[in-house]
């Protein structure tokens, strides 16, 4: 009997092999991880919890003034156009010195009437462009180098250089995933007019997640650990991305409350692998068992979700809380071992 347990232990094929992305397999039980040689990932951030971002349409300023009341504290316009009456319409009632804005256009002409009419806004209110921060973005492409350097020198604390990431699904997995987003920075820092550093202080990164819970909580950390290498080949001193985790819709059902579970899932993950704000999408209105008011559910549903993690979880207080968990490590490692060997493939 004896024989045959140990037998048994020393084949290594005998334990299953999970496969959570193209060519990536790990063992579910067996590694050659151990404690001495994983080390926390700087995680950690100064503030005291995570910002939880929603995001808005032009006439939905009563929506807006909803939410902020819920708890949420932090705002994505997106916009078509830079219109100065449909920004104002949309801010109306909103302190901006009070939240995280960040302004979504569609068209890189959007993005320059966008700059100035948020500048003149920020005039005519009087409020200093030192205690307003966010960012500006536009999906398409990366700002013209003038306008990047107007914005820099106008707008201290936003970004401007906005990398996102496609659903994982949709450009086959998670390591084309993050390859794709990493190689757009780096393509990016051989165009800018700034120094790399610069730029990854002047990014923000959004990765879409989905229900995978610990493939996704691997592919955030896998996300830190080449930011860690991009800095350390700069010679720069460490500093933490400005990361935002966006929930997929594809993520979610047809049931209200399952996708509310699925939700908390999905921001647990992001939390506690690194996610500094949270981007969760509203329920749809056509859901079973779906409420009279959608956005004043989802906002507070959404704050509510937060309260749990911060204030009765504590994961705030914990840096790096999956760190020494050999198959998070292990996953983690391969994760950012594949998507790193891509991008030095592809550049």
């Amino acid at each position: 009997m004896a024989d045959n347990k140990k037998k048994q232990s020393e084949n290594k094929s005998d334990f299953p092999q999970w496969e959570p992305d193209k060519d990536l397999k790990i063992s579910s039980f067996k590694s050659g991880k151990t404690l001495e040689k994983c080390s926390s990932l700087a995680v950690d951030s100064d503030d005291e919890g995570w910002s939880l971002l929603q995001t808005f349409k032009p006439g939905q300023n009563a929506l807006i003034l909803t939410a902020l009341n819920q708890g949420v504290n932090a705002l994505e316009l997106a916009l078509e156009t830079g219109s100065p009456d449909e920004f104002d319409q949309l801010m109306k009632g909103v302190k901006a010195e009070m939240i995280s804005l960040h302004l979504n256009y569609t068209n890189g002409a959007a993005l320059v009437e966008g700059f100035t009419t948020l500048s003149s806004y920020l005039v005519r209110k009087n409020i200093d462009v030192h205690f307003v921060d966010g960012s500006l973005r536009y999906a398409g492409q990366q700002p013209f180098n003038w306008l990047a350097q107007d914005i820099n020198e106008t707008l201290p604390c936003f970004s401007f250089y906005y990398f996102e990431t496609p659903d994982a699904e949709s450009v086959g997995g998670h390591v084309e995933q993050l390859s794709g987003l990493f190689l757009n920075l780096l393509r990016t820092f051989e165009k800018a007019p700034f120094e790399p550093e610069d730029v990854l202080r002047k990014s923000v990164f959004r990765i879409l997640t989905g229900n995978d819970f610990l493939t996704e909580a691997a592919k955030i950390r896998a996300f830190y650990k080449i930011w860690d290498l991009i800095l350390e080949e700069l010679n720069s001193d460490h500093f933490l991305p400005d990361m935002e985790i966006s929930v997929s819709p594809k993520a979610f059902g047809e049931d209200l409350y399952f996708n509310l579970i699925r939700s908390t899932s999905a921001a647990v993950s992001a939390a506690i692998s690194g996610g500094t704000r949270i981007h969760l999408p509203f329920l749809d209105t056509n859901q079973k068992n779906a409420p009279t008011d959608p956005v004043a559910f989802s906002s507070r549903m959404h704050a509510n979700i937060l309260h749990l993690m911060q204030h009765e979880s504590h994961l705030n207080r914990v840096s790096d809380p999956l760190a020494g968990s050999y198959l998070m490590e292990e996953l983690t490692d391969k994760f950012a071992e594949k998507v790193w060997d891509k991008v030095t493939k592809n550049l």
